[in-house]
C-alpha cells in the first residue's frame, strides 16, 4: 500500500524513499562544467539527500541500471552529447554496468517514481532538467 501526498511519494516499506520531484531549475548548469559520476550510490535503508545534480544523474545512473541492464551503456553517448552541447561534460566513471543499488522497496521494480527516474536515460533532455532541478530524494526507515 501507498499513499499519495502532495510531491511526495513513500512506500509501506520498512525503507521509505520519499520523492519530492520538480521541473523547477535550482542548480545553474554553468557551475557544473563537468560531472563525473560512477553509479556507485548506496539507495538504502539510510544516507544523506540525494539532491545536487551529481547525487541526481547518479540515482538515475543506478535505477537505470536496473532497468535496462546491459542496454544502459548504450544510452550513455547521447546523454554525454546533450550535456555537452549545454556546457556540461559528464564522465561516467565505471566499467560494465554502475556497482550502486537501490533497496528493494524502493528500486524501479517496486516504485514508480524510481523507475520513472531511471526511464530519464531515454531522454537526455528532460534527465538533464532533472539533474538540474531542486528534487529531493530522501532515504530512511521505520526502525
Amino acid at each position: 500500500m501507498k499513499t499519495i501526498r502532495q510531491s511526495v511519494f513513500e512506500t509501506n516499506s520498512s525503507s521509505c524513499h520519499s520523492f519530492s520531484i520538480t521541473n523547477e531549475r535550482k542548480f545553474d548548469p554553468k557551475r557544473y562544467p563537468r560531472i563525473r559520476v560512477s553509479g556507485s550510490g548506496e539507495y538504502g535503508w539510510s544516507g544523506p539527500d540525494v539532491e545536487t545534480p551529481d547525487d541526481h544523474l547518479d540515482y538515475a545512473l543506478v535505477a537505470g541500471k536496473y532497468i535496462f541492464g546491459e542496454g544502459l551503456r548504450d544510452k550513455l553517448p547521447a546523454i554525454q552529447e546533450y550535456f555537452e552541447e549545454h556546457g556540461v561534460i559528464v564522465d561516467f566513471d565505471f566499467n560494465g554496468e554502475p556497482s550502486g543499488y537501490i533497496d528493494h522497496q524502493s528500486g524501479p521494480s517496486e516504485d514508480e517514481d524510481s523507475r520513472s527516474i531511471g526511464n530519464l536515460l531515454d531522454d537526455p533532455e528532460e534527465l538533464f532538467n532533472f539533474v538540474f532541478s531542486g528534487s529531493v530524494i530522501s532515504m530512511g526507515n521505520d526502525n
